[in-house]
């Protein structure tokens, strides 16, 4: 009876033990000491002898205790009770661990939305450098003879356009978007191309270039890792070309500017006499001879009245490059035009045109000198204007800015372009 009893007894304080057999020896300890603590009934004496065996045995013996679907397993040597102390710790650890990993985890994720975050903003950024012309890829000559042929094979798309060519009024742009270059203050040049924007664009000197840009923006959606500087300025080297020009030599590197950098307005009007022609010359940096062999680019394009006032052709052939500028401004018989416009000269026929500024090359001695030059020397013109349009093109553009481009080139040397007759002409030979 006492042994049944005393069983009973352990086995009521053993009952709230959990189902989980890694919890069972904590309850057993803990059971057992809360036990041992309770002081004898009377007639309990045995029991609590037999506890104490009991107790005894689970340090030096082993023992097992069945109680419904649990089994319990204790050792009975100092080792063991530390590994079952060891698993309780463990299961502590565990969890703990877990918390930690699932708190890494949580770090890992906000870090990885962090990198999205930021690969995503890269991804825009390159994508914005890339539409203004200043994304890292370094595009080779062959990028740029391939925008050199798309904006070749456009020129002649509108035959209604003024005289069927795009050709004239590209190169002009060419020349309005470079000749704000102050040689004083290193203000204004091609770099920038910030006609872009209103201020500039309407400038009076600059009415009518938005056909030319028009024209060459489809070209800057085509490859728009090309700055609008860059495609400016290769766009009137590609139309003196192929209007049968000299080669010019074109290298890349411009870059475009906010609005905030736009140029000043300092163009020429067609209305300079000498002294003020010296000015401009003076102020790109030029010499009278540099700035009489630019002039000559007159003979191709025409002026139009409802954008500078003025109105007609150079020459008879406005969409061919030649040295007719000088024969017709020394050869004419130019007289003041009678008409509700501005002063100009008119030829007898009436069907050319010379401005104010053009007759001050024939009218000064030292300017008509070199008229006379390029009248009697094409292949002289030739040279010194592929030269002195090589300059103006590359006026207010840092040198570090070429060097930089040149890398993707692979050399140093400036782009000469092939036109589209070379490149034609290339093909039937190879076959």
């Amino acid at each position: 009876m006492t042994l049944a009893r005393s069983s009973l007894r352990f086995s009521r304080v053993i009952r709230p033990a959990p189902a989980s057999r890694f919890a069972a020896p904590r309850a057993f300890y803990g059971a057992s000491r809360a036990y041992s603590t309770e002081t004898p009934k009377p007639g309990e004496g045995s029991s609590v002898m037999f506890i104490s065996g009991v107790l005894a045995a689970a340090t030096f013996g082993y023992a097992f205790i069945i109680r419904d679907d649990f089994k319990f397993w204790a050792a009975g040597d100092a080792s063991q009770a530390e590994k079952l102390k060891d698993s309780h710790r463990g299961l502590d650890e565990v969890k703990g661990e877990k918390e930690s990993n699932s708190d890494k985890a949580k770090a890992v994720e906000a870090v990885s939305a962090a990198k999205s975050d930021e690969a995503k903003e890269t991804k825009e950024s390159k994508s914005d450098k890339a539409s203004e012309g200043g994304d890292d890829k370094l595009p080779t000559i062959e990028d740029y003879q391939k925008v050199y042929n798309r904006i070749a094979e456009s020129f002649d798309k509108d035959p209604d356009f003024d005289d069927g060519s795009y050709a004239p009024v590209v190169l002009r742009l060419s020349w309005h978007s470079s000749g704000t270059y102050d040689s004083k203050t290193k203000q204004g040049g091609s770099n920038g191309a910030t006609m872009r924007f209103p201020k500039e664009a309407n400038y009076d000197a600059n009415a009518g270039m938005h056909n030319a840009r028009n024209f060459l923006e489809p070209f800057k959606q085509e490859f728009p890792w090309i700055s609008y500087s860059d495609l400016w300025t290769l766009g009137g080297v590609c139309a003196t070309q192929e209007m049968g020009g000299p080669v010019i030599p074109w290298r890349p590197g411009r870059q475009d500017e906010p609005e905030s950098e736009t140029h000043a307005d300092n163009l020429p009007d067609g209305e300079e006499d000498p002294n003020r022609l010296r000015s401009l010359a003076d102020r790109l940096g030029f010499t009278e001879k540099e700035l009489t062999a630019l002039v000559g680019a007159h003979a191709m394009g025409r002026c139009h009245r409802q954008y500078s006032g003025f109105d007609g052709p150079w020459t008879h052939s406005p969409t061919m490059y030649s040295n007719m500028f000088y024969t017709e401004l020394l050869n004419t018989e130019w007289k003041p035009r009678q008409w509700d416009g501005p002063f100009q000269y008119q030829d007898p026929e009436k069907q050319l045109m010379m401005l104010p500024s053009d007759y001050s090359f024939f009218t000064d001695s030292k300017f008509k000198e070199y008229v006379k030059l390029y009248a009697e020397n094409d292949e002289e013109w030739r040279k010194d204007f592929a030269s002195v349009y090589t300059k103006l093109l590359e006026l207010g553009v840092p040198t570090e800015l070429f060097q930089k481009a040149a890398k993707g080139l692979g050399t140093d040397e400036p782009i000469r372009f092939k036109t589209k007759d070379q490149q034609e002409s290339a093909k039937q030979d190879s076959n």
